[in-house]
């Protein structure tokens, strides 16, 4: 099954999660053993036996794939956002249009991942650190910038992560300038 991991297309993964934790428990309460159904079905997938052997691993690739998928279930639709921001649903659409909050566009319309509201609000100066992520950043990839200290932010000596400078009224601009530096850090 792991084998075929790097295979399964981006909708298909909430399945292939349910079926490795299987795996995994499997593994852990030491029932190594496959059911012949189970066995005959991998085999016919073109996984040989000996990729069934070792600890379980999950692919760096699966593994950001789930955690993206995971702040996207988490997302708000514009009318909790607009109650959360005491404004209209049209001028939510709209700041996910001019990039003043982080939004995604699906069939269903603008989702909000959440994580740019923590405790249901939104921190001052928000939209200038929104604006800095450019449209179709991996919402894994800004979760990780904004809640990693950075020693561009830093209080009574110590590191900050952007969201605990904005949390201590610290200057989004500041945020904005960690946001583009992390995004445009040659590695």
């Amino acid at each position: 099954m792991l084998a075929l991991v790097d295979r399964i297309a981006d909708d298909e993964l909430d399945a292939v999660a349910e079926a490795l934790t299987s795996v995994v428990e499997r593994r852990r309460a030491g029932a190594r053993a496959f059911t012949r159904a189970e066995a005959e079905g991998l085999a016919a997938l073109g996984v040989p036996a000996s990729a069934l052997d070792g600890p379980p691993r999950i692919s760096a690739r699966l593994g950001s794939a789930l955690a993206e998928r995971a702040l996207e279930r988490d997302a708000l639709g514009a009318v909790e956002v607009a109650e959360i921001l005491g404004v209209s649903a049209a001028r939510v659409r709209q700041r996910a249009a001019e990039g003043s909050l982080i939004a995604r566009r699906t069939r269903a319309g603008w989702v909000f991942p959440a994580l740019q509201f923590p405790e249901r609000r939104e921190f001052p100066g928000w939209a200038s650190v929104a604006r800095a992520f450019p449209p179709g950043t991996p919402l894994l990839l800004v979760e990780r910038i904004l809640t990693r200290p950075s020693p561009h932010l830093v209080i009574d000596d110590e590191e900050l992560s952007p969201f605990e400078w904005l949390e201590h009224g610290g200057d989004p601009e500041a945020v904005a300038a960690v946001v583009d530096a992390a995004l445009h850090r040659v590695p």
